[in-house]
């Protein structure tokens, strides 16, 4: 399922998105499902993330 079919690909451009590979959304939609079960995994992510972006890296 490499290549996204016209109708998908006309609906991503129509919200201004970039195309997103079948994995890519899997993945995001994974990695939602566990940090909310998990919240805690959630919150060392952002810190993580906030830490990350002030150290410019």
């Amino acid at each position: 399922m490499s290549e996204l079919s016209e109708d998908i690909r006309a609906v991503y451009q129509a919200f201004g998105r970039k195309d997103l590979s079948y994995q890519e959304i899997t993945e995001r939609l994974e990695y939602r499902a566990v940090t909310d079960k998990w919240p805690l995994l959630r919150l060392l992510h952002s810190e993580n993330t906030e830490k990350a972006e002030e150290s410019g890296s």
